[in-house]
């Protein structure tokens, strides 16, 4: 704790060399200034990121193309399913988006799969009837979103652990992105993800440095490629 908050209050942060001294000690320094060296790939990312105040124009437009397109998604989908709620989870909620990494994640909550879920916990229904069930509900969303001008590449994932929609809204105006489009994720049955990502931005909004130090983290360890859960590595929420 102490060297993370010298570390932020130092005056020259630009100092590689101090960043590398305040982390791991002076001894080690000279081993560590090998490029490859981890703690060298980890100064740097740290540096990186506080040298990086980020375009916070670009940040409210990207937010308001998220929140036209969850009000475009829920008018598509209310078409079938009247009570659908929407809620944008992952890092669009949490702020804690890398640059260039824009998809939205949106959790999807239907009464109708909602006691489809409790009847099959149950053992009402078998776990076939369960996935042909949801398979039809996934694939009536899906069938929704095609209908719109606004979305291409719909595709629905029924067998995954967590049922997904995926698509591209090409009328989104994603500053991010040189055609304006912006990709999203439809989740079903995974309200867990919104209350971790609800966490992750409370401890974000706690400091402005925390919130420098998990993408940090995160940049670190995606450019070391130890940051995809599907290739046995970590999760972003990790």
């Amino acid at each position: 704790k102490d060297w993370v908050v010298s570390l932020f209050n130092h005056d020259q942060l630009t100092s590689k060399e101090y960043v590398a001294k305040q982390s791991i000690g002076e001894d080690l320094l000279e081993a560590c200034k090998a490029p490859n060296h981890i703690v060298h790939k980890f100064n740097d990312a740290l540096l990186q990121r506080f040298q990086n105040d980020g375009d916070q124009k670009k940040q409210r437009k990207l937010q308001e193309s998220i929140q036209n397109l969850q009000v475009k998604l829920s008018k598509a989908i209310s078409r079938n399913f009247p009570d659908v709620r929407l809620t944008v989870y992952g890092s669009c909620l949490s702020g804690l988006a890398l640059e260039g990494s824009h998809d939205v994640d949106v959790s999807v909550y239907i009464p109708q799969l909602d006691h489809l879920k409790q009847d099959f916990d149950a053992g009402v229904i078998s776990a076939s009837e369960y996935e042909q069930k949801m398979k039809r509900v996934l694939f009536r969303i899906k069938g929704s979103l095609q209908r719109s001008e606004s979305f291409v590449e719909v595709f629905a994932i029924a067998h995954a652990r967590v049922p997904v929609v995926k698509g591209i809204d090409i009328r989104a105006k994603n500053p991010y992105e040189e055609n304006g489009s912006l990709a999203f994720d439809l989740c079903f049955l995974n309200d867990i993800a919104v209350v971790n990502s609800s966490l992750l931005r409370e401890y974000s909004l706690f400091d402005n440095r925390v919130k420098v130090l998990m993408l940090s983290i995160k940049s670190f360890a995606k450019s070391n490629n130890i940051a995809s859960a599907a290739d046995g590595t970590l999760s972003s929420y990790s």
